[in-house]
């Protein structure tokens, strides 16, 4: 016993060694589960899953509730993806496989329709838990991956119902998929002859409608015997068939006059290959030019 000041103080108590660790004999004690690191504590809690817990027992059981959530939506969409896949081009060009498109749909809306489920239900939890990081201004996995899925998709439906155009033969497979024109060379220089092309190919089918609806006009009430009373015309049935024969003959060869139409911006060269600018005299000749 010391004395201070007066005051009698007990002397400490010796520490007696710790015990050794019992085991209960014939049985296996139960591991303890693996520590949660407090980002993807974070993350489950913002997903949505271990709320109203106390603190230790909502970062583990809030872990196996993500897992077990995330292992479900996974079996799921990977069920909503499979007519996804079969409809895709890489199903119908490389794999071969032609399904029939239910209800005459197109088939961009037809994989528009069958993608969005896949992507709303596999994507869920993590666009709410981008929602709430980002309303706590964090920045963790369920941003990235919020991010990365939400920007393919929303690209994909933009470049098929609002971005129609012309795509180059190196982009992307959405952006040939979608667009009306593609350049197979990838030089922009052809952008001016698919102009000049489609503008001939109209004026074409212009024609061709002119020529078929005046024949048709005339020739059927004649075929007909509308005038034969009045007039005396009367076709017999073989020369109709020929002129309807040479009609179409006509609107044939009408169309093939579209290999001679003159398209400017279209170079015969590679792209990356030297060559004459379209409309330029080569300089050999420049000094001879009348």
């Amino acid at each position: 016993m010391e004395e201070h000041a007066g005051h009698a103080m007990p002397a400490p108590a010796p520490v007696k060694p710790e015990a050794p660790a019992m085991k209960h004999v014939g049985h296996a004690m139960p591991a303890e589960k693996a520590p949660v690191s407090g980002e993807m504590a974070r993350m489950a809690h913002e997903m949505g899953h271990g709320a109203g817990m106390s603190h230790a027992l909502e970062r583990s059981e809030g872990m196996e509730d993500m897992v077990r959530d995330m292992r479900n939506r996974f079996l799921v969409t990977f069920i909503l993806a499979i007519p996804v896949f079969l409809y895709s081009p890489l199903a119908t060009e490389v794999f071969k496989i032609r399904l029939p498109v239910p209800f005459g749909l197109p088939n961009d809306i037809l994989l528009f329709i069958l993608s969005t489920p896949a992507v709303l239900w596999g994507g869920q939890m993590f666009f709410v838990g981008a929602y709430r990081a980002l309303k706590n201004r964090i920045l963790d996995m369920s941003v990235l991956v919020a991010l990365s899925v939400g920007a393919g998709y929303l690209f994909s439906v933009a470049a098929t119902f609002l971005f129609k155009g012309i795509a180059i033969g190196a982009g992307t497979d959405v952006a040939m998929e979608t667009a009306d024109v593609v350049l197979m060379k990838s030089d922009p220089f052809d952008v001016i002859g698919a102009i000049a092309l489609s503008r001939a190919t109209v004026n074409k089918m212009r024609q061709n409608l002119f020529w078929a609806a005046g024949y048709n006009t005339v020739a059927f009430p004649i075929a007909a015997g509308v005038f034969y009373p009045a007039f005396g015309l009367l076709l017999r049935p073989e020369i109709a068939a020929l002129s309807m024969a040479g009609s179409s003959l006509l609107v044939a060869l009408n169309a093939l006059l579209l290999k001679r139409t003159r398209l400017p911006g279209l170079r015969r060269t590679k792209p990356g290959e030297g060559g004459t600018v379209p409309g330029a005299m080569p300089a050999a000749h420049a000094g001879h030019a009348a």
